[in-house]
């Protein structure tokens, strides 16, 4: 009975088959998968644009890639920042002239009006995109390009209104018919209708 308790004391699990000789194998992927993320962060560089705050978040606009969601860091909507390689978060920088792109794309996502589609623009070229003129209410004009599903039909006469951190704006009343053949403009909240223009 001795015998057979030290036999237990002295066993050495054995670990034999697939198992044993693809063990580096699977220590190799687990390390990847551990180190892999972590890594991949600091290689990563970029540049670009804060375009909104929201808590503990921040969107950012970026050359050639969709907005993404990131971790905020301490800088404020419309301010520059990079991400160079080797380090863990991006930062602040000075604004340069190869960030014109990047501006645009803060000051498109953050423009607010409200205004009447008054002219409609043929594409440019074949298989091109339509766009539209916006008269806003402020006296001011927007041309803007119908590429969003919601603005396919989109029409002269509809009235439109572009909200704060939003990308195109939206109708929210359609033109009347006119049986002149024309457009009565949608009118601005608190007006009479525009009159039709003569035939």
């Amino acid at each position: 009975m001795a015998d057979d308790h030290e036999d237990d004391l002295d066993f050495k699990p054995r670990i034999d088959g697939p198992i044993r000789r693809n063990l580096g194998l699977f220590l190799a992927v687990a390390a990847i998968l551990i180190v892999g993320p972590a890594l991949s962060k600091m290689l990563t560089s970029y540049r670009g644009v804060v375009l909104e705050v929201r808590g503990d978040d921040m969107l950012v606009g970026l050359m050639e890639l969709p907005p993404k969601w990131m971790d905020t860091i301490d800088a404020e909507s419309g301010q520059i920042i990079e991400k160079s390689t080797w380090s863990w978060s991006p930062a602040p920088v000075e604004p340069e002239p190869i960030d014109t792109k990047l501006r645009d794309l803060h000051a498109r996502y953050t423009l607010t009006y409200e205004g009447v589609i008054v002219e409609l623009l043929p594409p440019p070229s074949q298989g091109g995109t339509t766009s539209a003129v916006v008269q806003t209410d402020d006296g001011g004009q927007e041309v803007i390009k119908l590429v969003a599903e919601h603005l396919l039909d989109a029409g002269q006469g509809d009235r439109v209104v572009k909200k704060l951190h939003s990308w195109d704006p939206v109708v929210v009343e359609k033109a009347t018919a006119d049986p002149a053949g024309g457009a009565i403009l949608a009118p601005a909240p608190g007006t009479e209708p525009a009159p039709a223009a003569a035939p």
